[in-house]
């Protein structure tokens, strides 16, 4: 008999609870980008919940911390770089100051929303399709802006280059539609 794992989700209330209890275990400016479901709920609108806190670089140092908040708050949020991340290349210099709620020391950036979509459409789960969507409710992404970092920003995607094509194409045809669609896979496979 199989058994059901049930993981423990947080909301965007208990994320910035939590974020705000590691902030005052600081005692000097840290960047912490984020990404995957955090981002998604504090900065794209997303309605769910989330497993934990994502970031793209590493905050080892934060660890004592993280420890500290956790056990103050008793929230147990795994709070860590994510070791697999497929970005556009040059997302980092579009990265966006997150100002949901004002930290002392944590200095959060959160990816610009067309890179964020592109790090989701890597994977495309049913949530990440879900986070993609509730993103381009709240912050309408441009069509060709996607293209152009499919095509341009991109090419270092290692897994299975025809499902991220497909995972791109079913995107592009869930958020414009049939006719957006057929004009970028005509693009995409010249």
């Amino acid at each position: 008999m199989a058994t059901t794992v049930v993981e423990t989700t947080f909301s965007k209330d208990e994320i910035l609870t939590f974020l705000s209890a590691v902030d005052v275990e600081l005692n000097k400016k840290t960047k912490v980008i984020l990404i995957g479901g955090a981002a998604a709920i504090l900065a794209f609108g997303s309605s769910r919940s989330s497993i934990d806190i994502d970031t793209f670089n590493k905050i080892d140092h934060l660890e004592k911390a993280i420890q500290k908040a956790a056990k103050k708050t008793g929230l147990k949020i795994e709070f860590s770089h994510s070791s697999v991340v497929f970005a556009p290349e040059n997302f980092e210099k579009r990265l966006v100051a997150y100002i949901g709620l004002k930290f002392k020391y944590l200095d959060i950036w959160i990816p610009e929303s067309h890179d964020f979509v592109m790090m989701k459409i890597a994977r495309l789960l049913t949530r990440d399709l879900e986070d993609i969507i509730d993103t381009h409710k709240k912050y309408p992404l441009d069509a060709n802006k996607l293209l152009n970092l499919f095509q341009k920003e991109m090419s270092h995607y290692v897994g299975n280059k025809k499902m991220f094509e497909a995972n791109y194409l079913h995107t592009i045809e869930t958020l414009f539609g049939t006719k957006t669609y057929k004009s970028h896979m005509s693009k995409i496979k010249k």
